[in-house]
């Protein structure tokens, strides 16, 4: 299944559409629910995708420069623990060549935590990476949307006890 699609130049230099869903393979090759077409060949982004006791997934996609010297980079939400090899719970960062992980205080609060929107809006006091979900936490208290800054997550309104699908920009 295919959940999430971006298309971007900037993380690779040249046209890129970002697939994200929950296959374990795509063009016969192991793929860990995120790959990259060019145009003419799909590539894995990571070999495998694990989560402990259910199927990972990608369900959303952001471009974010978070300030911090890494440029623009693309964030990748979903239900997932690894990417690759590296440990990263829900949310994980692709700057081109590495995966990394986004932060230490958002941490899921079941195995079915997920993130399943993001957007990136400024206001006010600098862009922000929003993204929206559910059964996550944010400095141990659950929430269901959340923001980062390139240092920290911080929540976002009230619980809503329900998942948040998708988020979009207001300026009011």
């Amino acid at each position: 299944a295919v959940w999430s699609l971006l298309s971007t130049d900037v993380i690779a230099g040249s046209p890129r559409l970002y697939i994200g869903g929950g296959f374990d393979n795509i063009a016969g090759q192991p793929a860990g629910c995120i790959a990259e077409w060019d145009g003419t060949t799909l590539t894995p982004l990571a070999p495998t995708m694990t989560q402990a006791g259910i199927n990972p997934l990608v369900t959303a996609m952001a471009l974010f420069d978070d300030g911090q010297g890494g440029g623009t980079q693309l964030y990748i939400g979903g239900r997932f623990e690894t990417v690759g090899s590296v440990a990263a719970n829900i949310i994980a960062r692709w700057n081109g060549s590495v995966w990394t992980p986004v932060g230490t205080n958002l941490t899921p609060r079941l195995a079915t935590a997920e993130i399943d929107g993001m957007v990136v809006f400024d206001d006010g006091s600098g862009p922000a990476l929003y993204v929206g979900g559910i059964n996550f936490r944010v400095d141990g208290v659950n929430y269901s949307v959340a923001k980062w800054n390139g240092l920290t997550w911080t929540p976002v309104g009230q619980n809503l006890t329900g998942r948040t699908w998708t988020l979009a920009t207001f300026d009011d």
